[in-house]
């Protein structure tokens, strides 16, 4: 019989929702977010703010989000303002007016359950909070899936409350993004009021993610059950894709099966092991972050590719394919240009490898290939996400 050894001393300190007191690395970030935001603390009725947070996934966007709400919320019981906070994640809750309507039922009131126009929501939006004095701090988390279902318009209401208000200011708003892609169907007015208010969040390296792997493992492991080795290894796997989720991910999944075979410590086999069962594919919540014609390009490429049996597609051929998709699916094709720099940004998220290959002595042309996600599991995604054709 195997002997049991308690590896975890609270699991739960690794869950995505945790929020720990220290976060290593965003440290400046989130000084930077609570400076943004001063004023509003101070004043609530005279000021209002937009501030965007964007980065790659597991850079820490949500999470220093998350904690600015902790801060907000600890100043409100000290101050008494009439201040609140609210937090959707617009993957989940991709209806503009639904979430509206949510944020209005966190301070009590909801719209009439019927038809109304989006206008009518808002103005409707307007009249209780400045009915109720409350100014409302929104947390719009992966608003780029917001936009992809409903547009651009949802980014213009909230840049515009401020200033159909009268008598005092009801909503600020962070919003969190993996890109700034979907600002390509924003007018220049949108454009110039985003400019100043921008925190950038860049992919972790090798020694951040061991400095964060390490507050983990103070609190979700018992002593001495860890190597240090245990946490180079994963602070090397990880730093490839410079994701802090994956590399908690994979330390929690490291010590279950420590755990489950009754070992005293967790040791850079089982790291093996774990990574092995958890491999860096694509996250199925990035897929959404991507504008049609970018799916409809990744639909055509899984498609050729596994239809065709073939490693890689010209660059020629998959732009044939993307025009007969686009046909299928009612949306007018790309001109070439701004067809390439959808697969060139495709290439920057990792989705496919694009490079330059030798495949007749007369010439050279590019050539694309997937990475990270079979041909057939992305077929079968994208076809979901586009939902028609």
């Amino acid at each position: 019989m195997i002997e049991e050894y308690r590896i975890f001393k609270d699991e739960s300190k690794l869950s995505p929702e945790y929020i720990p007191k220290r976060i290593p690395h965003r440290e400046n970030e989130l000084n930077k977010l609570k400076s943004f935001f001063r004023m509003i603390l101070k004043d609530p009725k005279r000021n209002s703010q937009q501030v965007f947070i964007v980065g790659p996934v597991g850079s820490g966007k949500t999470l220093i989000s998350k904690k600015f709400i902790q801060h907000v919320e600890s100043q409100y019981i000290l101050n008494d303002v009439r201040l609140k906070t609210y937090y959707t994640n617009c993957r989940v809750n991709r209806v503009f007016g639904s979430i509206l309507n949510s944020i209005l039922s966190s301070i009590g009131h909801s719209f009439p359950n019927r038809g109304f126009s989006l206008d009518e929501i808002v103005q409707y939006f307007i009249s209780k909070l400045s009915e109720e004095k409350v100014h409302v701090i929104v947390i719009f988390d992966e608003f780029d899936a917001l936009v992809s279902h409903e547009g651009i318009e949802p980014l213009y209401v909230i840049t515009r409350i401020r200033e159909m208000v009268i008598d005092r200011q009801i909503l600020s708003s962070i919003i969190i993004s993996k890109s700034f892609s979907y600002l390509d169907k924003a007018d220049p007015s949108i454009l110039s009021s985003i400019q100043k208010n921008i925190i950038k969040l860049e992919s972790y390296n090798e020694s951040q993610l061991k400095d964060i792997l390490y507050d983990r493992v103070l609190i979700a492991f018992e002593d001495d059950t860890v190597e240090n080795e245990t946490l180079d290894l994963i602070s090397k796997l990880a730093s490839k894709y410079g994701d802090a989720r994956y590399a908690i991910e994979l330390l929690q999944l490291s010590g279950r099966i420590a755990e489950f075979r009754g070992e005293r410590k967790v040791r850079p086999e089982h790291v093996r092991e774990a990574k092995l069962q958890l491999p860096p594919q694509i996250r199925k919540e990035e897929l959404n972050y991507l504008d049609e014609h970018e799916k409809i390009i990744l639909l055509s490429l899984a498609k050729l590719l596994k239809e065709q049996l073939e490693d890689q597609i010209t660059l020629k051929i998959l732009e044939e394919e993307y025009k007969i998709m686009c046909k299928k699916y009612g949306k007018e094709a790309l001109k070439h240009t701004q067809f390439w720099l959808r697969v060139k940004n495709l290439a920057q998220k990792e989705f496919i490898d694009s490079k330059v290959s030798q495949v007749d002595p007369r010439g050279r042309t590019t050539v694309i290939s997937l990475l990270n996600i079979p041909a057939e599991q992305l077929y079968n995604e994208i076809k979901e996400r586009l939902g028609y054709g």
